[in-house]
């Protein structure tokens, strides 16, 4: 089939890349439909009326829909491979806790995934019949495009920072492969990635979102149905001292970022002085619960308006979340969604490149934890409660905690 032009779009893996295929044990594989997946999601994530416009983008199965604009093909020459082990301990303390905390399914024992390894280029080709005629069209392309390369990854554990793809380069090409003129919105849109300075690196993103802002408008965040850019989100960038001498970049930045969040939550949840963290009042519930664990405290918990207690704040990180004590042997205590089992964080973490050092970008974006009026439903062994939504006053407390430069929506 004869394709008029290609939009080229290079992206650098900053950190390994798990993108399993009909093996997810076998090597990792670049899947077209999985990226093309993500580019949906983040056109969905910025457009409020995407609606209108994605199943002539990006196709669509219903009645006068058909396929997508552009054929997605994705490559990448000679792609190396590895397998994660972290078992490095310095002074009997292990070394890599943090990052050993944010990748725990992938680095469990006899859980070990193959990965393509960081600092390899991918490219992402987009061949068109025709150069899409519509303004908006090509501006729903170029944002998915940017927002995957500067907010998004793929494959495994994306928002604890693995599969972060950096866009570094972006081009028109005829069907010969000679560049051609690019796409005027693409000089509208500039690429952060390449910058030598926090500084340059916040300037180029920031105008980069107040560029979206302007093609895309402003989205009502209050009650989301999807990943949403617009009011409520919130951007935070930590600059990182170098490396160890035989460290890599991304290893230092990702353990950084787990070493944080645990902390944090370690505060939040056992560390308060009221006694009443996360930890605390889990380990309340499964004992009312299951009395045989050991005797039950007569408290009153905390209740919602609709009489339901409410669960541990911790849940707004993510579902499902597990307590075990081992004070009371080993017993545990799960809290999943009552229709849903899992349920995605609303905070992501990626590692920046900025020349010989690094930065760790966390952005908080609004997103519903589970479907409109889901309860959240504690289990502990064939017993089961309700639970009303803590709300995501934690996830902002995580981000105040942080000593970085913000960046807000809006950016205008």
């Amino acid at each position: 089939m004869f394709y008029l032009e290609i939009v080229r779009a290079q992206m650098r893996l900053v950190t390994p890349l798990v993108l399993g295929g009909a093996d997810p044990s076998g090597p990792p594989e670049l899947r077209a439909p999985a990226f093309k997946g993500l580019l949906r999601y983040w056109y969905r994530a910025v457009d409020p009326a995407y609606q209108s416009r994605e199943a002539r983008v990006f196709g669509g199965v219903g009645p006068g829909e058909g396929q997508a604009c552009f054929l997605l093909r994705v490559t990448g020459e000679h792609l190396q491979t590895a397998t994660f082990h972290l078992n490095e301990r310095r002074d009997g303390k292990d070394a890599r806790a943090g990052l050993r905390y944010l990748t725990y399914s992938l680095t469990a024992r006899g859980r070990e995934r193959l990965f393509f390894k960081p600092g390899q280029t991918i490219t992402l080709h987009f061949l068109f019949k025709k150069r899409p005629g519509e303004q908006q069209d090509r501006r729903a392309i170029l944002a998915s495009i940017w927002l995957l390369g500067h907010l998004g990854g793929a494959g495994a554990r994306i928002r604890r920072g693995m599969g972060t793809v950096a866009l570094t380069r972006w081009s028109v090409v005829d069907p010969a492969g000679h560049e051609v003129e690019a796409w005027p919105e693409m000089q509208e849109l500039p690429i952060a990635h390449g910058a030598a300075s926090v500084d340059e690196w916040l300037r180029r993103f920031e105008s980069g979102l107040s560029c979206l802002q302007r093609w895309f408008g402003e989205a009502d965040t209050r009650h989301p149905t999807h990943t949403t850019l617009g009011p409520g989100s919130r951007f935070v960038l930590l600059e990182l001292p170098p490396a160890r001498r035989g460290e890599d970049a991304w290893e230092n930045a990702l353990n950084e970022a787990g070493l944080a969040l645990h902390r944090f939550r370690l505060r939040r949840g056992v560390a308060r002085a009221d006694g009443d963290g996360d930890y605390h009042r889990a380990k309340r519930l499964l004992l009312r619960l299951d009395p045989a664990s050991g005797p039950a405290r007569r408290e009153a918990p905390a209740r919602a308006r609709t009489g339901r207690e409410i669960a541990p704040e911790r849940v707004a990180f993510g579902l499902p979340l597990q307590f075990r004590f081992t004070s009371l042997q080993g017993r545990s205590i799960m809290f999943r969604g009552k229709q849903h089992d899992r349920s995605a964080s609303r905070l992501w973490i990626r590692p920046i490149d900025l020349g010989d050092r690094q930065a760790l970008l966390f952005a908080l974006l609004p997103s519903p934890l589970l479907a409109p009026g889901e309860p959240i439903r504690a289990e502990v062994r064939r017993e089961r409660v309700e639970l009303d939504l803590p709300g995501d006053h934690i996830l902002m407390e995580f981000l105040d905690s942080l000593s970085g430069r913000e960046v807000t929506w809006p950016c205008g």
